[in-house]
């Protein structure tokens, strides 16, 4: 076995050469410096960065970054004194994933009962209880998927309308998928079991875990989407990753939701989508902009600009922005997915008939 000073210098020679100052020099005033560098020029950044995707609020994002700031000296301390055992190859993307961990620990203590689902999921699907016929395995980019067990040896799949539908409202899709039938949270090996029938093709974990969460009524809609990522993901993977096919199937469905939006009163629209990160996707994938999305909401495009990086919002700031009551915006949701529920259907059924299991349409005006 070597020498402990043999396994400390490998250590440190094989870590990022942003560390090499911090790591080496003996002065501890030199050493503050080097240690303030790294967090303020370098680590500072990339944590604001994580969080601003993640539509964290002021308060929040001060305790995560306090947070993570604290658990990087830490690692760093232990690195420096031959404590941590394995190098940091990569500080920037170790950075971000300790953003992520710590983001994804604040969200835990805030939703106790979602990481509780997640855990008894986790649970099902590696067969660990009486229950069977479950599967769990990594795909490409250590994206986590699920489903039954001859779908493990499939490649990457495509997402099919009924995964899209059910990713965009997971409760209008499960009131389709199990025929308006209310699930009891202690039956959850009997609705993943059926949600997978439906489907009939893979889901990721985190998904699957938002929908199930949205069906039982465990969190809402904003946190348990928030909370996805980063719980259930590789930490160290920043970017989503996604094939050219995924992208433009989402797109033709985007497409079809965008056409549908224009047929729902102004308030419904926005408690619809004011609470969901379709928005996000619009812009990116250049079906419609700020300035031709406001109309939709009812307000003008510099008061939607103002909140578009807080969305999505929960139902008390929907609630805010269109002066109702929290319970108002529960009900117009309600009513825009049973409309848009109806529109899929028919849709779906004309789609079918024709055919032609993707929908196509022509670019939209922005």
């Amino acid at each position: 076995m070597p020498p402990a000073s043999s396994v400390e210098g490998d250590v440190t020679s094989a870590s990022d050469s942003l560390l090499a100052e911090f790591l080496t020099v003996e002065d501890a005033a030199s050493r503050e410096r080097a240690l303030r560098v790294l967090l303020e020029r370098e680590a500072a950044p990339i944590i604001r960065g994580v969080l601003l995707r993640k539509s964290s609020g002021a308060q929040e994002s001060e305790d995560i970054t306090s947070a993570a700031r604290e658990q990087l000296i830490r690692q760093l301390d232990a690195l420096r004194t031959g404590q941590r055992e394995t190098p940091i190859r990569d500080f920037r993307n170790y950075v971000a994933g300790v953003a992520y961990s710590a983001w994804a620990e604040h969200l835990r203590n805030e939703n106790p009962e979602r990481s509780m689902l997640l855990n008894r999921i986790r649970y099902l699907l590696e067969n660990r209880t009486a229950r069977r016929g479950f599967a769990l395995w990594e795909g490409e980019h250590g994206r986590k998927w699920c489903g039954l067990p001859q779908w493990s040896k499939s490649s990457t799949p495509l997402p099919t309308p009924r995964l899209q539908w059910l990713l965009n409202d997971p409760v209008a899709a499960a009131r389709d998928a199990f025929r308006n039938r209310y699930w009891e949270r202690n039956e959850l090996h009997m609705l993943v079991a059926e949600l997978f029938e439906w489907l009939g093709t893979p889901i990721e974990l985190r998904d699957l875990v938002f929908v199930v969460a949205e069906i039982l009524e465990i969190c809402g809609r904003t946190d348990a989407s928030r909370a996805d990522a980063a719980e259930v993901s590789d930490s160290s993977t920043v970017a989503d990753q996604s094939s050219a096919a995924e992208q433009l199937i989402w797109k033709e469905y985007l497409l079809w939701l965008w056409q549908q939006l224009a047929k729902l009163p102004p308030r419904q629209c926005a408690a619809f989508l004011l609470n969901s990160s379709v928005l996000r996707d619009f812009e990116l994938l250049g079906i419609a902009s700020i300035r031709s999305l406001a109309p939709r909401f009812g307000m003008p495009p510099e008061r939607l600009a103002m909140m578009w990086q807080r969305l999505p919002l929960d139902d008390r700031q929907i609630a805010s922005e269109l002066q109702c009551a929290r319970q108002q915006v529960i009900n117009l949701r309600r009513v825009a997915r049973d409309s848009l529920s109806r529109a899929w259907r028919a849709f779906s059924g004309e789609t079918k008939a024709a055919g032609n299991n993707r929908p196509r349409f022509a670019s939209s005006s922005v």
